[in-house]
């Protein structure tokens, strides 16, 4: 997704869930692409467990309101919880107010990945154009998300934007 970005009119920053110093919630304001696995029997992967700790410690309702986010999911449904740690992800997001901006994908390692991670990123660049176009409307933020009419990238200054993470 990061490699794709930029010929997609985006600038994409990467990171680990696991390096919070790195990227930070509470000042995000661009859309973010949450990536996780699940190991075990549903368990987060080590990478992510620090950044669930930190945001389930969290307890006002509407704390991320101000986030637009998608998550894929990757799991194997011959385990009894199914690409868990994504749902587990995605359900304490959406108790702290944070918003998809595009609907989580559940890709199955059992059947192959690819059969839903594949359309599932195709489909993701129009969400980002749309949720970008409704920011910039709503407060003028998204014109530095996406490129100009012609290609090029005058209203668009190094800012990390969407925001991607992955594990």
């Amino acid at each position: 997704i990061s490699e794709k970005a930029d010929g997609k009119g985006f600038v994409a920053d990467l990171h680990c869930l696991s390096q919070l110093e790195e990227f930070d919630l509470e000042r995000e304001r661009a859309p973010v692409v949450i990536i996780t696995s699940t190991t075990g029997t549903g368990d987060l992967p080590d990478a992510a467990t620090t950044f669930f700790q930190e945001v389930s410690g969290i307890l006002a309702p509407h704390h991320y309101a101000h986030i637009k986010y998608a998550v894929l999911a990757l799991g194997d449904s011959t385990y009894c919880y199914f690409a868990n740690a994504g749902k587990m992800i995605d359900k304490q997001l959406q108790q702290l107010g944070a918003e998809h901006f595009y609907a989580t994908g559940y890709a199955d390692d059992s059947v192959g990945l690819e059969l839903v991670v594949d359309p599932w990123i195709d489909g993701l660049w129009d969400a980002l154009k749309n949720v970008c176009q409704e920011q910039k409307e709503l407060n003028g933020d998204g014109e530095r998300m996406l490129d100009t009419s012609d290609g090029s990238r005058t209203n668009k200054p190094e800012v990390e934007n969407p925001g991607v993470s992955a594990v």
